[in-house]
């Protein structure tokens, strides 16, 4: 005879992609930008999309070095932010996205970019 699985319902699971296709692909921050000019002290940043990036975080410090950025958010969910925090002016500010995926795996912009805030 034929025997049947006790009741329930059938089994469900989710495939994870291949190692390599998960990231991010990888995008630029795009403005402000570092160079002669004085950014804004209001400064919206601006990055490139990344297509695979289900959100993205962003910091923002005084320090190329991030330990305690002045603002740490994680999932802003556009390629692009308003300053979230008053800025000084005559000062050089370091900024930083990060693209993550739905499964959590990550694409750091290739560098920092930084800017320095006019009078």
């Amino acid at each position: 005879g034929v025997s049947e699985l006790a009741g329930g319902s059938p089994y469900r699971f989710t495939t994870l992609p291949p190692p390599g296709l998960a990231a991010p692909s990888q995008f630029f921050p795009q403005s402000p930008a570092g160079g002669p000019v004085a950014a804004s002290p209001a400064p919206i940043f601006l990055w490139s999309i990344s297509p695979e990036a289900a959100f993205y975080t962003f910091q923002l410090d005084t320090s190329s070095l991030f330990q305690t950025p002045l603002v740490d958010l994680h999932t802003v969910h556009y390629n692009q932010l308003p300053c979230p925090v008053p800025l000084a002016t005559q000062t050089t500010y370091y900024w930083r996205v990060t693209a993550v995926n739905s499964f959590g795996v990550t694409a750091a912009s290739p560098v920092s970019e930084s800017f320095f805030t006019g009078p």
